[in-house]
């Protein structure tokens, strides 16, 4: 079967203006899409100089950095508006590492993508103010929501305190043996070959791909599609 690795991070939301066009790929294609974490670094990115769990506030190193971070929100939301979804921006910067280690937790039981359908429903709304992500007790509940049996979430707090930092990384090195630069992060076959794409203005390729391959589900399927999508 065709499959194309997703790597997402809960706190970002052009990975949550990601989730309905990927979620189409199967239903428009014989195709799994495998929904990963990618825990993301702002340093990295460079929406500010520093990121203290404790004092979580955006420190941008000049006015350049600060008109980046800004952007970085406003073409979110305004993707979001045009395409039906709700989303606020948060008041601080979100520590997203539990959350992330939810989705790997879900991976094991074939519902991540249930579980990034139901986090991001739960938080970007309200731009996380009436969920707690680094709360486990939420997490948990989120993951049952998901789909997973109550006996299947009982180990998740020993696996954030054990297990979870590493398969992070092990999820992170993996992406960008892909050269993953940020999320959305897409891998998939094409041409005979592993590639790797940021950003979901490749579903157009991906999509095509698959349809050259004959997967599409019905005769209807049109594999032109754009990245400004619009919620149904």
């Amino acid at each position: 079967m065709f499959e194309i690795d997703l790597y997402l991070d809960v706190k970002s939301p052009h990975s949550y203006l990601m989730m309905k066009p990927a979620l189409h790929l199967e239903k428009d294609y014989s195709c799994k899409v495998n929904f990963k974490p990618y825990d993301l670094s702002y340093v990295d990115i460079n929406v500010t100089t520093d990121h203290d769990p404790e004092n979580p506030v955006r420190k941008p190193k000049d006015k350049t950095q600060d008109r980046r971070a800004r952007m970085y929100y406003t073409v979110a939301r305004v993707y979001a508006k045009a395409m039906g979804l709700k989303l606020r921006g948060p008041e601080i910067l979100l520590s997203a590492e539990k959350a992330n280690m939810g989705i790997a937790w879900a991976l094991k039981y074939e519902k991540s993508a249930n579980y990034l359908t139901e986090i991001y429903s739960a938080g970007w709304p309200n731009g996380w103010r009436d969920y707690d992500m680094t709360n486990t007790d939420n997490l948990k509940a989120t993951l049952i929501s998901s789909g997973l049996k109550p006996e299947q979430v009982e180990g998740f707090q020993e696996y954030v305190e054990n297990d979870g930092p590493r398969d992070l990384q092990r999820f992170k090195k993996e992406a960008e043996e892909t050269g993953a630069v940020g999320v959305p992060h897409l891998a998939f076959d094409y041409k005979d070959r592993k590639v790797g794409m940021f950003g979901r203005e490749h579903l157009g390729l991906i999509r095509h791909t698959m349809q050259q391959l004959g997967l599409a589900r019905s005769s209807k399927v049109n594999w032109e599609v754009s990245h400004y999508w619009f919620a149904e």
